[in-house]
């Protein structure tokens, strides 16, 4: 008797809510967690709780944009790399690739660091009064890279 009562506990205790620790953490790189009910004392959030994701500059969560509470774990369930907001793109980086001369309109010249879908312009002159005038930006950050829109994306021969 005192066997299928143990038996009967313990089964009837794994159909207990689970509650869940945090849906993000350094990881995630850059990713606002925003959830439907508060933490309890321990740090841990109750079954059946929501949380949506969202990114800094407007941007959007590559993974899934929430998830809810479910047994413990956080549903869907999105490996750490998998759920975070698109890199930076750096300024500097450019000179990787033979630019001399490059900025981003509206920028005061000591930023680095810009957000993914900046527009930005960089050229191979040596000279400011040698560059072409009235050009668009070239180079675009997506993901953490700085991509061409127009031409080949470096100064170096060759490449």
């Amino acid at each position: 008797m005192r066997a299928l009562l143990f038996v009967s506990i313990v089964l009837a205790s794994g159909a207990l809510a689970q509650d869940c620790g945090e849906a993000v953490n350094n990881a995630n790189y850059g990713v606002k967690a925003t959830y439907s009910t508060k933490a309890s004392s321990n740090g841990k959030y109750p079954e059946g709780t929501k949380v949506d994701f969202s990114c800094q500059y407007g941007l959007f969560v590559k993974g899934s944009d929430n998830a809810t509470c479910v047994k413990g774990e956080w549903e869907p369930r999105e490996d750490a790399r998998t759920r975070r907001c698109p890199y930076l793109c750096q300024l500097s980086q450019l000179r990787s690739k033979g630019y001399r001369s490059m900025w981003v309109d509206g920028a005061d010249g000591k930023r680095d660091w810009f957000p993914h879908g900046t527009s930005a312009y960089a050229y191979c002159y040596p000279n400011v009064s040698d560059m072409p005038i009235f050009e668009p930006p070239n180079l675009m950050c997506i993901d953490g890279g700085w991509q061409p829109t127009r031409g080949k994306g470096n100064c170096l021969k060759g490449k």
